[in-house]
């Protein structure tokens, strides 16, 4: 921006005094602004004035100057303490050549620069080749051709040093409709690079850049990561080159043709990210696409490597391009989903695992709330979970909340993270399932009570939906419009029916899954029950094999996180302790699991019983518990634990039993005071609380 002098009278230019309302500022014929320091006045006497008037114009930018004494007097501080954060961000101190004693290197270039909070651009023949600046010269110092472009260092016209500390920081925060429609139309300032406290704004400032592009990067609904540069590799016509610095960073992609895209990885020490540039007419625009924001930089990187995407394109059509790049090698998964009990599927026969899973009877759901999932499914990029509930805010059970832990597990294993949608009573525990998967909610929220001659009228809660983004505690959303490029007009979170627009909102595109997709191994040993393991015959072997070490600390982190998986962690747990056949023959058992479960511990030798017995009953009852929902020997199998290492009294123990009461027919409890009976042998030191418990199983009500 240039701020040229057009006041004239008689073809004249008009006495400095009477353009300048304080006695001080300037502006100047050639573009920019003089801040006069001398007598109030005099200006017109000024020894600067002549030449700051024949100087050329200096493209892109305001200059300000001053005379020698400026640098250190509070006129300049205060000056620039009034100005507004858009001037200050194209606002150059550039001073008058009469004013230096002699010229200045880099490093006073920084000083003045790092002093005033703006930075400082003088012409190459205003620089003694002298001093250097010592550390992040890469990142500060600009060589500039007389366009204000950034070029090499033998065909620089000017130079151009940055503050380590911006005045600029923050422009363009949240900008208005208006405000983002007319910064469209033009170039921003080349070479733009911002050191704040927090770190370094490169290109397009923020606000404009997700003003602009926040609505087309948000459908990408995952950060960038090194598979997407991998993948961006395979076409030949890409490369990745080390950049050395932010100067050279913003050389390159400066130079690059309008509708071109990059990407960026960047490592600060351990730390690591890719963010997206654009480069378009406005100039280079960094997007992190995993925040759906404008990227921020570190301030002192490690690495910096640019890869330059072949082709130029539209945004949206680059965030296609790379997640067919991303995905199109990953091979369909090859086992099976276990399916909730009761839940009806629909499945999506033109993309794999983009599927309506619904919980619950979906005779009592909502026809419209379905008819819309079922619509939308074909234009989303993941499967959709309904809660299915009678009315709305219908509370969700425990049983519910953990069948679609157990869906968004197994989804992730496929690289999926579905929408979960519900009328019915959302909950802290629904949402922590929520939030440890990343995946989001489309839900009902009670909308304000009408008002009615002055006075508020509740005729009970109006809904509405909304979406919840994982950790979002407010479940507030904005719903962004596909295809809205500039992202004004973004329509609010709440809206009165279940739409498109939020289940799309919801969905991102390609979300990624918080956990890392197992083996296929694993995956389709948990995803395959215990039951049809043992029908195919090869159970037993795959227990004895070296590969049950392999395999056991895997299943077992994915069964920390879902305990509906637990039975399968147990049934490698044992197996690992010698126990594989036990496994097997509790499993083939049928009416004969009591005996079976107890078979391992009554077997154990006598020397080691107390600590070998201890060791097994928590997997045996886990899978006594999640292998066949045989909750009668999962309930006296803990019975037994507790009272052994003394986590339960004696009272818990018969309120433990009592509960399961449903699952111990009088006619087989003899049995299991048989059974204890034969574990008393082995434990002598626990005879008496052993035999309590066969008290309590007996004396249980019916």
């Amino acid at each position: 921006m240039n701020l040229p002098l057009l006041i004239r009278t008689n073809s004249e230019p008009r006495p400095k005094s009477e353009l300048c309302a304080d006695g001080r500022i300037v502006p100047l014929r050639s573009g920019g602004m003089y801040l006069h320091l001398g007598t109030k006045g005099k200006i017109d006497s000024d020894p600067f004035l002549q030449e700051l008037d024949s100087r050329p114009r200096m493209p892109q930018i305001v200059p300000l100057s001053f005379g020698p004494d400026g640098l250190s007097s509070p006129l300049v501080t205060n000056y620039l303490d009034r100005l507004p954060t858009l001037t200050l961000d194209q606002t150059m101190y550039v001073p008058p050549k009469g004013s230096l004693e002699k010229l200045p290197d880099e490093v006073e270039l920084a000083e003045w620069a790092d002093g005033l909070g703006i930075p400082v651009q003088v012409p190459v023949g205003q620089l003694t080749p002298g001093r250097t600046l010592p550390s992040g010269r890469q990142h500060r110092v600009l060589p500039l051709d007389s366009a204000g472009r950034i070029t090499s260092v033998g065909e620089a016209h000017s130079v151009r040093v940055l503050p380590k500390l911006s005045r600029a920081v923050g422009v363009h925060a949240n900008p208005g409709h208006e405000v983002a429609r007319m910064a469209a139309g033009r170039p921003y300032l080349s070479g733009r690079i911002v050191f704040g406290p927090d770190g370094v704004e490169l290109g397009v400032p923020a606000g404009l850049v997700e003003a602009w592009f926040g609505d087309t990067v948000t459908r990408l609904g995952r950060p960038l990561d090194e598979k997407d540069v991998a993948a961006a590799l395979a076409d030949k016509t890409a490369s990745t080159v080390q950049v050395d610095g932010y100067v050279e960073l913003m050389r390159r992609l400066e130079a690059l043709p309008p509708q071109s895209q990059a990407l960026v990885g960047v490592a600060d020490g351990a730390d690591s990210a890719v963010h997206l540039a654009q480069r378009d007419l406005t100039g280079v625009s960094f997007l992190d696409p995993g925040a759906a924001r404008a990227a921020s930089f570190p301030s002192d990187p490690t690495r910096i490597e640019l890869t330059v995407l072949p082709d130029t394109m539209a945004l949206a059509d680059r965030l296609d391009v790379l997640d067919a790049a991303r995905y199109a090698a990953e091979p369909p998964a090859s086992w099976p989903i276990r399916w909730p009990d009761g839940a009806a599927v629909a499945v999506d026969g033109t993309s794999p695992d983009r599927d309506v899973v619904v919980i619950g009877s979906a005779e009592t759901e909502q026809e419209s709330l379905l008819n819309t999932v079922y619509a939308a499914i074909g234009k989303l990029d993941q499967p959709v979970i309904v809660l299915a509930v009678e009315h709305t805010r219908t509370s969700l059970t425990p049983a519910r909340i953990a069948a679609v832990r157990t869906l968004l597990e197994q989804y992730g294993w496929r690289n999926r993270v579905p929408v979960v949608v519900t009328r019915g009573q959302t909950s802290k525990d629904l949402f922590e399932v929520l939030d440890s998967y990343g995946a989001a909610l489309v839900h009902r929220v009670a909308a304000a009570s009408t008002a009615s001659g002055g006075l508020s009228v509740n005729f009970g809660p109006q809904w509405s939906w909304t979406v919840r983004q994982p950790g979002n505690a407010t479940g507030a959303a904005t719903v962004r419009q596909p295809g809205n490029a500039t992202g004004v007009g973004s329509t609010p979170g709440v809206q009165s029916e279940l739409t498109l627009p939020l289940l799309l909102t919801a969905a991102g595109r390609h979300r990624t899954p918080r956990f890392g997709r197992p083996s296929k191994q694993v995956a389709t040993f948990l995803s395959t029950s215990l039951t049809d393991h043992l029908g195919d015959g090869r159970l037993a072997a795959d227990l004895q094999s070296p590969g049950v070490k392999t395999l056991k600390p895997l299943v077992e982190q994915i069964a920390l996180r879902d305990p509906s998986f637990a039975a399968h962690d147990a049934t490698l747990q044992l197996a690992d302790l010698g126990q594989g056949d036990a496994v097997v023959n509790y499993l083939g058992a049928g009416e004969a699991r009591g005996d079976a479960i107890f078979e391992p511990l009554v077997n154990v030798d006598a020397e080691t019983a107390q600590a070998m017995v201890a060791e097994l009953l928590p997997h045996l009852a886990t899978l006594a518990g999640g292998g066949l929902n045989d909750f009668a020997s999962q309930a006296i199998l803990t019975a037994i634990a507790g009272q052994l290492d003394g986590s339960m009294t004696p009272e818990q123990i018969n309120k433990s039993i009592e509960d399961h009461k449903a699952y111990l027919p009088r006619g087989g409890r003899a049995d299991w005071v048989r059974r204890i009976g034969a574990l008393q042998d082995k434990l002598p030191d626990h005879q008496l609380g052993l035999a309590e418990i066969g008290t309590m199983i007996m004396q249980c009500p019916d």
